[in-house]
């Protein structure tokens, strides 16, 4: 499972974590390019480094778990994940504990919820006001968000 994805502010890095078995083996592509392997911890997480190419643009992230003896894939996780002309971006992805940072843009993930997008970023889903707020222009109901979008999540001043 692709827990995070996250690109540095020049947009030039990401950051992906992942989860699956203790040990497994794990490739990461990005756009369908090997870019690094991992072996899983023994919590079964992984953590990778890759750079994206860019400044921004639109990317694939894929986790391979690789079958030691034959190099078979034995599973794949992908997601989609843009990147924004010069800004830092996180996207939560999965079931984890993971916090969607204050300040920052995501990109919404099957799955997500202005609530539990508000639960991540403010420890409260209540507050999903605040980031429909910050992004109405591109929600037409609060009740359907789409992955791919990207929402800004201001930080604590605004209330």
């Amino acid at each position: 499972m692709v827990e995070t994805v996250e690109a540095e502010a020049s947009g030039r890095k990401i950051f992906v974590t992942g989860h699956t078995v203790p040990g497994a083996l794990v490739r990461l592509y990005v756009n369908d390019a090997h870019q690094a392997t991992a072996t899983a911890d023994q919590n079964g997480r992984v953590a990778f480094t890759a750079a994206s190419g860019g400044s921004g643009g639109n990317y694939q992230v894929r986790l391979d778990e690789v079958d030691w003896a034959s190099g078979v894939t034995k599973s794949r996780a992908e997601v989609p994940f843009a990147v924004p002309q010069g800004a830092a971006v996180a996207a939560v992805l999965g079931t984890g504990s993971t916090r969607v940072a204050q300040g920052q843009t995501m990109v919404v993930s099957r799955g997500d919820s202005l609530w539990r997008i508000s639960r991540l970023a403010y420890g409260e889903g209540s507050r999903y006001t605040v980031i429909y707020d910050a992004n109405h222009q591109q929600i037409r109901n609060p009740d359907r968000i789409y992955p791919g979008q990207v929402f800004r999540i201001p930080g604590k001043e605004r209330s």
